[in-house]
Formats: structure tokens, C-alpha cells, sequence
């Protein structure tokens, strides 16, 4: 059982009890990840890589480096 109830759970639970089940309770793993998510997470890692080299005070990372994280 989840320890705590996302709007998301909520929502998914609202539309497919099954579904929700096999995601939050059962944790069955995902068939696919759409690409616009996978882009995203990819997105966010960068930025969160380079707003914490700002912080820090270090260099900006090589493009590289950014597109391995």
C-alpha cells in the first residue's frame, strides 16, 4: 500500500481502479516511456547539472558531460 496519495494516484484511481493497482499497489514495471517524458527527465538533469555548477561557482560543464548525465 502507498504511504501517501499523489493528485496523479488520485486521478488514476478516478479513471482505471485496475490501473492504478497495477501501478501504485502491484508496482508493475512500465511497458514504454514516451519520449516526451524521457526528453524532459534529460532537460531537467542538464539544467539541474549546470544550475549547480553555477552555485558552487565552478566551470561550466562541456556540452559533453551535460549530454552524459
Amino acid at each position: 500500500m502507498p504511504d501517501h496519495l499523489s493528485w496523479s494516484g488520485i486521478q488514476c484511481y478516478s479513471q482505471c481502479p485496475k490501473k492504478f493497482f497495477y501501478r501504485y499497489i502491484a508496482q508493475a514495471p512500465v511497458e514504454f516511456t514516451p519520449a516526451s517524458l524521457a526528453f524532459g527527465g534529460a532537460f531537467h538533469r542538464a539544467a539541474e547539472t549546470l544550475q549547480q555548477a553555477r552555485m558552487e561557482g565552478a566551470a561550466i560543464p562541456a556540452v559533453e558531460s551535460l549530454l552524459a548525465s
